[in-house]
């Protein structure tokens, strides 16, 4: 028994350390093919007055979600930015960072977020605006997953449990079968 568990554990070894070489495989994501997101409400040139009285009073702002070459990926993180019209992006005010298409805020939110831009209250103002949309994942994921499952099995073998791996039973039987 212990020479049949030893050589499981050194064929178990082997093709653990072998399968761990990168294979590069299609699909690509081909970001000259994405379509960036558009703000699609409110219309361009809309205006907002700020007034006190209206503080509660809700705003949504819209736009539309990015499309990739891609299906099976992760949503994207879009990121609502303001910045004052005569200004750059490079100094813009992060509004909203989320995964959903749009923000709804109030007349007092947004104007918290044009005083924290440096412009006079009290004064009328033009601000521009963008969305930036961004995929992030955990780099080398499916990699790191084959290696657990690879290792779980291995696990199981070496404790005597290879049914751990699968079952041949049909789901929904219970110990009754």
């Amino acid at each position: 028994m212990k020479k049949i568990t030893l050589f499981l554990i050194l064929i178990s070894g082997i093709i653990l350390l072998h399968s761990c070489k990168k294979v590069e495989t299609d699909p690509v994501l081909d970001m000259s093919a994405a379509v960036a997101p558009a703000i699609t409400s409110p219309s361009d040139g809309a205006s907002f007055e700020l007034k006190q009285e209206d503080a509660d009073q809700e705003i949504t702002i819209e736009w539309s979600a990015a499309q990739y070459n891609l299906t099976e990926l992760a949503y994207p993180t879009y990121v609502l930015q303001a910045v004052p019209t005569d200004g750059s992006f490079e100094d813009a005010v992060d509004v909203s960072s989320s995964v959903e298409t749009s923000l709804t805020t109030t007349i007092a939110g947004l104007n918290n977020m044009v005083v924290s831009m440096g412009l006079t209250p009290d004064q009328a103002s033009n601000v521009k605006w963008r969305v930036i949309a961004s995929l992030r994942g955990f780099e080398n994921g499916g990699r790191i997953i084959g290696q657990l499952e690879r290792a779980l099995i291995f696990l199981f073998v070496i404790v005597n449990q290879p049914s751990a791996i699968g079952s041949s039973r049909e789901s929904g039987g219970g110990a009754d079968g």
